[in-house]
């Protein structure tokens, strides 16, 4: 349910915030399958967050994310 609203509300940074910590400390309920498909999710975020803001802090987070992954 969290994923659909982050989708919808990409704006909305806080779902992003959510997803990441809920994946990080709940992610061997999940599938290998929808595991992928939500990191996948949470890293094209962070690849458009760079994109639109071209922040070198976005990227940084982006990065530290990756390798938590």
């Amino acid at each position: 349910m969290l994923l659909f609203i982050a989708a919808y509300n990409s704006t909305h940074e806080q779902y992003f915030e959510q997803l990441k910590q809920l994946l990080y400390h709940h992610a061997a309920k999940f599938s290998t399958t929808e595991q992928r498909d939500m990191y996948a999710y949470l890293i094209n975020y962070g690849i458009r967050k760079i994109n639109q803001a071209n922040s070198k802090d976005s990227l940084n987070e982006l990065l530290r994310f990756i390798n938590t992954c």
